[in-house]
């Protein structure tokens, strides 16, 4: 089960490291243009990718991938 589950966390992260699209400069546009407001942060490119892109899509994209491997594993049997 751990290494079905590992697998597919490490597959989600290369998603979002090798998608286009899904880049941390494209990702920083999206927010900025979206009007997304970061509490405690400055609107600058500088303050969202530190804040939001490099901290946290990371740790979501794996979070996902485990739980989807969970499930994923609990619906095999």
């Amino acid at each position: 089960m751990s290494i079905l589950v590992i697998g597919i966390m490490l597959f989600a992260l290369l998603w979002i490291k090798l998608t286009p699209g899904l880049e941390a400069k494209d990702v920083r546009i999206m927010i900025r243009d979206s009007g997304l407001l970061i509490y405690g942060h400055r609107r600058s490119f500088k303050a969202i990718k530190r804040a939001a892109v490099d901290r946290h899509t990371p740790k979501i994209a794996m979070m996902g991938g485990g739980i989807l491997g969970v499930g994923l594993f609990s619906t095999w049997k």
